[in-house]
C-alpha cells in the first residue's frame, strides 16, 4: 500500500493515527525528508509495508521506483488549504504518476485537515476534486485514442511500401510499437476513485475509524497470500 501525496499533505500524521490508534500531529523536525520504513499490523492475519517517503517533488524520482499495480495508493490532501488552481499541484500530477508507472493500480483518495474547514468548504473541495480528476481522465482518454487513429492511418500508408531491400523498413516497425503502447496505456487505466475521504488527524479523531475499517477491508480483498507485503509512500 502507498501513501502518496504533497509535501505537508498530511500523509506522516495519517500514518500516525493508524498505527498508533490515537492523534501524533506531526511537528517540522519529524517531517520525513526522503525515506522511513514501518510494519503496520491492522489485525493479526495482516501484515502491511509502510514505505514512508517525503512529499517534496524533489523526490518524485524516487517516488516512481516504488509505485506499483499490485500496491494500494492512498493519496493524501490537505483540504484546508486546498483550491481549484492548486489541483495539478496536489491531486493531478500525483495520479499521472501513479497512472505513469502503475496501470491497474487502486487508489484511495483522503482529505485531511478537516478539522480546519467549514462544512461547506469541505463539500466544494471534495467536488472539485473529483470532478476535476474525471474530466482530465476524459480528456487523456480523448488524447490517446486520437493518438491511435492517427497512428493507424500512418502505419496504413507506410504498409506495402517497397523499401528496396530485403527487411522490413525500420518506420512501420516504430508506429506498431508506439501503436502498442498506446493500446496498452488505454487497456490498463487506473481506475479512479468516485469518493473521498474526509478525516481529521487532530484530537477529534473525525473519520478515523472508519477510514482504517474501510482500508483494512479493502488490503484484504486485494492481499493474495497471507502477510503478503504492501509498501505504503508517504
Amino acid at each position: 500500500m502507498i501513501l502518496i501525496g504533497a509535501a505537508k499533505a498530511g500523509k506522516t500524521s495519517l500514518r500516525n493515527a493508524l498505527m498508533l490508534g490515537k492523534s501524533k500531529l506531526t511537528a517540522e523536525h519529524e517531517r520525513t525528508w526522503v525515506l522511513e520504513r514501518h510494519l503496520w499490523e491492522p489485525e493479526s492475519d495482516l501484515r502491511v509495508q509502510l514505505l514512508d517517503f517525503g512529499g517534496h517533488h524533489i523526490y518524485s524520482a524516487a517516488h516512481h521506483l516504488f509505485l506499483t499495480p499490485e500496491a494500494l495508493h492512498v493519496l493524501v490532501c490537505d483540504l484546508s488549504k486546498y483550491s481549484p488552481d492548486l489541483y495539478d499541484y496536489m491531486v493531478g500530477s500525483w495520479i499521472d504518476a501513479i497512472i505513469d508507472r502503475a496501470p491497474g493500480a487502486t487508489i484511495l483518495l483522503v482529505g485531511t485537515h478537516a478539522d480546519m474547514c467549514e462544512e461547506h468548504q469541505i463539500e466544494e473541495h471534495t467536488i472539485n476534486i473529483i470532478e476535476k480528476m474525471q474530466a482530465d481522465e476524459k480528456e487523456k482518454v480523448q488524447d490517446l485514442q486520437f493518438e491511435v487513429e492517427k497512428l493507424k492511418m500512418d502505419l496504413k500508408a507506410t504498409t506495402g511500401k517497397d523499401s528496396g531491400t530485403k527487411f522490413e523498413d525500420i518506420k512501420p516497425q516504430r508506429l506498431r510499437e508506439k501503436l502498442n503502447h498506446l493500446h496498452k496505456l488505454l487497456n490498463e487505466r487506473v481506475p479512479l476513485p468516485d469518493k473521498m475521504y474526509v478525516v481529521s488527524c487532530a484530537e477529534d479523531f473525525l473519520n478515523i475509524p472508519e477510514f482504517k475499517a474501510d482500508l483494512t477491508k479493502k488490503l484484504k480483498e486485494t492481499d493474495e497470500r497471507p502477510f503478503q507485503k504492501h509498501g505504503i509512500c508517504s
